[in-house]
């Protein structure tokens, strides 16, 4: 509510002077309600958001809707026209894909896929390879049937292709593009400043949090979770 009651409107200019038209502004009262709502989004990310086993379920949603795609099971016109319960049905009709059908089953029955590997943004090359992979969804399952296969080789049994997953969230944007009014500006202060220079905090900053606090994780089926753990630099590489 202090936030809401801070917001107005105010005409502001860019560095070079020149009007950038009328622009949502928030008073002084404003400041920390912001800094607070800031700062619950991140924490929204770290325990909900990216919670590993939130997590993995998506992963294993994306790849069960993706062997469907693949296969002509379902058209992409389709996915927009379910919810939670109608998608879960549809992919687990018997003329969908195996692996789509298993995958479906495993969320169903709360078979959730385990962590096996975390990767933290200060593992640079693998993290940044891995990070890449978002980009290019197709190349991402080669990558996961590629293990499985390599794993299956090494056990000497079955691994199912669908196994081992990897979970890399999206790429946040983090932007403040906010300014501050001040009726009564400190010294030093002007009566409209961008948020940055108000509480010393830019976007890269809360980008950064973010990279630090963004995981990619490999995450497998139960029983083939340990061994994923204990070779996966080997067959991911």
């Amino acid at each position: 509510a202090r936030l809401i009651e801070a917001l107005g409107v105010a005409d502001v200019a860019g560095d070079d002077g020149a009007s950038r038209g009328p622009r949502v502004v928030v008073g002084a009262k404003g400041v920390s309600p912001l800094h607070s709502l800031i700062n619950a989004r991140q924490e929204m990310f770290d325990n909900v958001y990216w919670h590993h086993t939130n997590r993995a379920c998506m992963a294993m949603l994306l790849r069960a809707v993706q062997d469907a795609l693949i296969a002509g099971a379902i058209a992409p016109a389709d996915l927009a026209r379910h919810d939670d319960v109608s998608l879960l049905a549809a992919l687990g009709d018997p003329a969908m894909p195996g692996s789509t059908r298993r995958l479906t089953a495993a969320l169903r029955e709360r078979r959730v896929h385990k962590r096996a590997v975390e990767v933290g943004a200060r593992a640079r090359e693998i993290y940044g390879r891995l990070g890449n992979l978002w980009f290019d969804p197709e190349a991402r399952r080669q990558v996961e049937v590629g293990m499985a296969r390599a794993l299956a080789a090494e056990l000497g049994r079955e691994v199912p292709p669908e196994a081992i997953l990897i979970d890399i969230p999206k790429p946040e944007r983090w932007r403040t593009d906010v300014w501050v009014r001040f009726d009564r500006p400190p010294i030093g202060f002007r009566p409209l400043m961008p948020w940055k220079d108000v509480v010393g905090l830019e976007d890269a900053d809360f980008k950064r949090y973010e990279e630090h606090r963004r995981l990619i994780r490999i995450v497998a089926a139960a029983p083939v979770r340990d061994a994923v753990a204990a070779r996966w630099e080997g067959l991911l590489l």
